[in-house]
């Protein structure tokens, strides 16, 4: 490689570190020419660091004279007092040459003569003056405004990224940052004994804190409990909102499940007082469900199931408690989970049945419908209740699927009832929330209906009132269903009506055609006076606004008696009739007893007349 040569006419070798060779670049007008004009700091140092020459740019980038600078290491003025050398480190420094003509290049903060910071990019690089030896050419390029804009787009970014992974409201960590978070936590080696904790929350009845009180409230609630949660974790913990009033809590070096439960019960006992909120005092319980894992190359998705099937045993349990993920709760999930999995097989191949129980006019004794309900006869349990499997199959997404299978059971009676004489009785089904959300079911309903030569006052559908009354405004798309089934002719009965948080007004604001007495009313009817006096009320508003009503769980003549004697429209229970499959339908209303005699000559129809 060729070598830069500083020649100068009778001068004789010199040690470096007794070498100032800016008189002789200065005299040279090669050198004189390039140390002018560069935009540059450039400077010729001894192995020492010591400068032996530098120019103006340089000076002035420091805003130094020459005269302070030549002969000095740069480490000696260039760098804060914070960031200098000390004086012994300075004299033993010394330049560790690499290949000859190669640039080595570092950046570093510097400090002007004025005190004002900057940056530089340093290419140092060595060759041979062949008069003086070794020397290092350091090329100094300021490059302030680029690390300021790189430190900028750094803040930034980093920004960016804490909102990305925090909740606005809480400051806590949000969904995404928590999951990724536990799969690190999951995936990385454990500590003897040690393990994963996760404790997920879910606030209970926040809902009335913010219809009762503004969401403000609701807020500022969250907001204090987002402090809760902090003041439990350690530095290596992380607490998230997840959801409107959800929370995760997780502990990547856990000792056992028993310790994450005693810090679930400490949460509670912390969260167990009234808080001040806008001038009121309000308090909200929590349900916790608590679970640990040690196991390799179990998933994020997985612990949280584990967390959310404990936090469920928490709420059905009676709330504001913590619930572990024990073997227990081990050997149930893993039971429901493969009744799910038979459940999702059933409903994909047509294996839930339907049948058909009666609802009877109270005046005429005339049946006027058929309610659809699902049977699933399990291979490996047998019959399993509705009560089970429905929930079940909703939390699985298959409500719907259900849903349309008995609506196009129901059709396939009605079919048949016109068939045989009884073009006057109406086919129901209940519709879930699901069913009526789902974008196709008011088109697929209306299709089924044509495609058998039916009609849309054949059908009739029982919706339950916690499905609709949650938001009974006009842009509530489910009460926009109602609407559009009110409208084409087909009924829509209020199921379960009693039970939920309605109001009896909302009657008149929703385009219902009746409504159904929940079962959980009936039943008491004769010993209770004041479920007595809530049916007798339903029956009375229900006449004025002119709906009618089913009272639902009739067993005895006793209770139908009354129900009549009330001012009752129709009733539906065992007392009737229990379901049947759709074959026996038409030889059951063929020989059915004639049970509207019994209610008019029952001995207790004076004594069961309500009591106001």
């Amino acid at each position: 490689m060729k070598q830069h040569r500083f020649a100068f006419a009778n001068q004789r070798p010199t040690p470096a570190s007794d070498l100032d060779v800016s008189p002789l670049i200065s005299d040279a007008s090669y050198y004189r020419a390039i140390g002018m004009s560069a935009d540059v700091g450039l400077l010729v140092q001894s192995m020492d660091g010591r400068i032996l020459w530098a120019n103006e740019t340089y000076a002035q980038m420091l805003v130094l004279p020459l005269d302070k600078i030549i002969g000095r290491n740069p480490l000696e003025f260039a760098l804060s007092p914070e960031n200098k050398p000390s004086d012994a480190e300075i004299a033993a420094f010394k330049f560790k040459p690499h290949a000859r003509g190669k640039s080595r290049v570092s950046i570093y903060q510097n400090q002007r003569g004025n005190g004002e910071d900057f940056w530089v990019e340093l290419h140092v690089s060595f060759d041979k003056i062949r008069e003086y030896g070794d020397v290092a050419i350091t090329v100094t390029r300021e490059i302030t405004d680029h690390i300021t804009r790189q430190m900028e787009l750094t803040a930034t970014t980093a920004k960016l990224a804490r909102l990305a992974a925090t909740d606005s409201l809480t400051g806590l960590s949000n969904r995404l940052n928590i999951m990724n978070k536990m799969a690190q936590a999951l995936a990385a080696p454990k500590r003897t004994g040690r393990g994963v904790g996760l404790l997920e929350i879910d606030l209970d009845h926040f809902k009335s804190i913010n219809d009762g009180f503004g969401h403000s409230a609701g807020d500022a609630m969250l907001n204090q409990i987002a402090d809760t949660l902090r003041s439990v974790i350690s530095k290596d913990d992380i607490a998230a909102r997840i959801g409107g009033d959800e929370f995760l809590m997780l502990f990547p070096n856990a000792k056992s499940l028993s310790e994450i439960e005693d810090i679930g019960n400490k949460i509670i006992t912390l969260n167990d007082q009234t808080m001040q909120i806008n001038g009121a005092a309000l308090q909200c319980g929590m349900s916790i469900g608590a679970a640990f894992a040690q196991e390799d190359r179990l998933s994020p998705e997985d612990l949280l199931k584990r967390a959310d099937f404990a936090l469920y045993e928490a709420k059905n349990g009676g709330r504001d408690r913590v619930a572990p993920y024990d073997k227990t709760l081990h050997a149930r999930q893993v039971a429901e989970s493969h009744l799910a999995d038979e459940l999702r097989l059933a409903v994909a191949n047509d294996e839930i049945a339907f049948q058909f129980q009666p609802i009877m006019q109270i005046k005429s004794g005339a049946i006027s419908s058929f309610e659809t309900l699902a049977r699933w006869n399990n291979l490996r349990l047998g019959l399993i209740s509705p009560e089970n499997f429905l929930p079940l199959a909703k939390s699985l997404g298959l409500l719907a699927a259900i849903d349309f299978a008995a609506l196009r059971a129901a059709l396939d009676l009605k079919v048949m009832l016109n068939a045989n004489g009884h073009a006057d009785i109406r086919v129901g089904i209940n519709g879930s929330a699901e069913l009526l959300a789902h974008p196709t079911f008011f088109d697929t309903l209306i299709s089924e209906v044509n495609a058998r030569n039916l009609t849309p006052t054949d059908v009739m559908i029982e919706v339950l009132e916690t499905v609709v009354f949650d938001d009974i405004s006009k842009n509530n798309p489910l009460v926009q269903t109602v609407q559009r089934l009110h409208d084409a002719g087909i009924a829509t009965h209020l199921d379960d009506f009693g039970t939920g948080h309605a109001g009896l007004t909302h009657l008149a604001t929703l385009a219902v055609n009746g409504v159904k007495i929940d079962r959980t009313l009936t039943q008491n009817i004769l010993t209770d006076s004041t479920s007595a006096k809530i049916i007798a009320m339903m029956f009375e508003l229900c006449r004025d606004l002119d709906l009618s009503t089913v009272t639902e769980g009739i067993e005895t003549t006793e209770q139908a008696q009354a129900i009549a004697n009330m001012g009752g429209c129709a009733i539906q229970g065992y007392w009737l009739a229990r379901a049947m499959p759709a074959p026996d339908v038409i030889n059951w209303l063929a020989t059915r007893p004639n049970v509207s005699a019994r209610i008019t000559s029952s001995p207790i129809a004076a004594a069961a007349s309500p009591r106001y």
